[in-house]
């Protein structure tokens, strides 16, 4: 129940909203690496004794070419249609749905969810089948439904949760070098979880030592990786649905990669991607939604953190030519 640590407040308003009072449908967005899988799995089993019919969990491992289509066939073939039975077509499929879950308190987990079209069939038309998707982006097309938004962790929930993994007594030892490791992981549970965990593995290293690592600059998203858990791989998936979904949103943060310290100027990035200003502002919209990019003010939109650290990553291996970069005025030969 670690990652529960930070959370509790999300986690009562996910199971109060698909209770057996309630059975609302749930959006959990968040950044990368928040926690919402944990949130979203936990919070099920806790609510479990208030669905007798049972739970389904489908997965869609952030897949952005899967279909609304594929997704209401994988929820038949989990609720026991035979897979020679599913219905061709979607609409067929998705009246079949409707049949099969009516009457019922049956709870339906989606993960891996990276538009609302992919799940915008499963949505219960009344009371019925609770729904927790959870998106990496935007999900304001989704009607009828409740959102629990996972923000960054502020200190001291941040702490409680390196603490969780790592164990207070090294904590306590080195308060200062503590609260340094707790603003590297930048509000990542993720990111806190990979720290704490190398800790109690290995204690030899100290909490001054990772936080000075860390701190170096060059190979934070390195030093976030333990066996699977990987922070570059959490973004990577984030920002490849971005790109998936918006063109433009990519190229975008492509170029605030070059120039991280920098606000965009709207109308030159317009000219340099051969897009209108407009397009520019719903591209950093885009990735506002998709906690990419954080918003400061009317027109200030900035990176931050082990964000900010991937997009110079990929800034480094650009997939647009290398004069678009020239937007910040600033030669990339000679940057």
């Amino acid at each position: 129940m670690a990652t529960f640590v930070g959370r509790t407040k999300e986690a009562a308003d996910v199971m109060a909203a698909v209770g057996a009072a309630a059975q609302a449908a749930v959006v959990v967005t968040g950044a990368a690496g928040s926690g919402k899988t944990s949130l979203v799995v936990r919070a099920a089993h806790a609510v479990a004794a208030d669905f007798p019919d049972g739970q389904v969990f489908v997965d869609l491992g952030y897949e952005t070419s899967v279909t609304s289509g594929e997704v209401l066939a994988r929820v038949l073939r989990a609720l026991g249609v035979a897979p020679a039975d599913v219905p061709a077509n979607t609409d067929e499929r998705a009246g079949w749905f409707r049949s099969i879950v009516a009457g019922r308190r049956l709870l339906l987990v989606v993960d891996g969810v990276t538009r609302a079209a992919q799940v915008r069939p499963l949505l219960p038309a009344g009371p019925g089948p609770a729904l927790t998707p959870w998106v990496s982006g935007t999900s304001g097309s989704l009607d009828g439904v409740r959102r629990v938004v996972l923000r960054p962790l502020d200190d001291p929930p941040a702490r409680d949760v390196l603490a969780a993994f790592a164990g207070p007594e090294q904590l306590a030892a080195d308060p200062t070098a503590t609260a340094e490791l707790v603003r590297l992981c930048d509000g990542s549970l993720l990111a806190l979880r990979i720290a704490g965990t190398c800790l109690a593995r290995w204690p030899a290293i100290r909490v001054a030592g990772l936080a000075a690592q860390l701190g170096d600059g060059r190979d934070r998203l390195d030093l976030l990786a333990y066996e699977d858990l990987s922070v570059r791989a959490s973004l990577a998936t984030g920002v490849a649905a971005v790109r998936a979904d918006d063109e433009v949103a990519g190229r975008l943060l492509e170029l605030l990669g070059a120039h991280p310290d920098n606000p965009p100027l709207v109308d030159r990035v317009a000219t340099q991607l051969g897009v209108s200003a407009q397009r520019v502002r719903r591209a950093l919209e885009h990735l506002v939604d998709a906690h990419l990019v954080h918003r400061h003010g009317a027109g200030d939109y900035r990176l931050s953190g082990l964000v900010r650290d991937y997009a110079v990553e990929l800034a480094a291996v650009p997939a647009v030519p290398a004069h678009r970069f020239t937007s910040w005025g600033v030669d990339p030969a000679a940057a």
